[in-house]
């Protein structure tokens, strides 16, 4: 086990988007509502995901975003409801509502390779700002904030926040763990061969908001499997975790 900070980067590189548009399901899906959960009701932001994958000589002269949008319209098909749209419902309850409308696509060509973001990617992402399309809080263009937008391809604590309402939220600093070992992000295949690295983009989900911990499986540059636990503290507080985590470690 290591425990080690990120480092400043000197990778810079140019990205070049086209303009969103909207991806629906490849077939008629059903038209109805889906009622969230409590927790992810009190979720009211939006979490960026980023999937690395390697180039596949195979895919010689095939265009990958026209093989990845394809294969998200199929998907959509069997995942409908994230061609809906979430919708506030009685007590400020959100619900999605299954329209088919669709979800966002952006292209985009960027001039940089997978080599150089390391031969183990995971977060903290160099220049993450430039790979993933930046959604301010509570707003999405052109679709009046979290309520009615498109859907993104991203237990007493629980109970306090239903009673008190989904405001709440953003009054409270607690520390949140999320395993997502089981997720398998990177065994998803969009047509271009399981991924190098798939899961969260950033720990920090939103300016402001408390950072997001995950446990999540990576492979170092040996191949070998691995459960990655960023986080992110004060620095003092680091430096205190380090030296009691060695000193637990040390005993055995």
């Amino acid at each position: 086990m290591a425990i080690t900070a990120p480092s400043p980067t000197s990778l810079v590189f140019n990205v070049r988007r086209c303009e969103p548009e909207l991806v629906v399901p490849a077939k008629l899906t059903p038209h109805e509502y889906k009622q969230l959960s409590d927790v992810d009701d009190g979720e009211r932001h939006h979490v960026p995901a980023i999937m690395f994958c390697r180039y596949d000589q195979s895919l010689e002269g095939k265009d990958p975003v026209k093989v990845i949008r394809e294969a998200i319209a199929r998907t959509l098909v069997f995942y409908y409801p994230y061609a809906g749209r979430l919708r506030e419902g009685p007590d400020a309850k959100f619900m999605v509502e299954c329209t088919g409308e669709g979800v966002m696509f952006i292209e985009a060509d960027a001039d940089v390779t997978l080599e150089e973001f390391g031969d183990a990617p995971h977060p903290p992402f160099p220049c993450i700002d430039e790979l993933i399309f930046e959604v301010p809080v509570f707003e999405v263009p052109g679709s009046g904030g979290l309520v009615n937008c498109p859907l993104l391809v991203f237990r007493s604590l629980i109970d306090l926040l239903v009673i008190k309402g989904p405001p709440f939220l953003t009054m409270v600093h607690s520390y949140f763990v999320s395993d997502i070992t089981r997720t398998r992000f990177e065994a998803l295949d969009f047509g271009l061969g399981k991924a190098a690295f798939g899961g969260p983009g950033k720990i920090f989900p939103e300016p402001g908001l408390d950072p997001a911990n995950n446990y999540m499986p990576m492979k170092n540059s040996q191949g070998d499997e691995e459960i990655m636990v960023p986080m992110c503290l004060p620095t003092l507080a680091i430096e205190r975790f380090v030296k009691e985590l060695d000193s637990i470690l040390g005993d055995h």
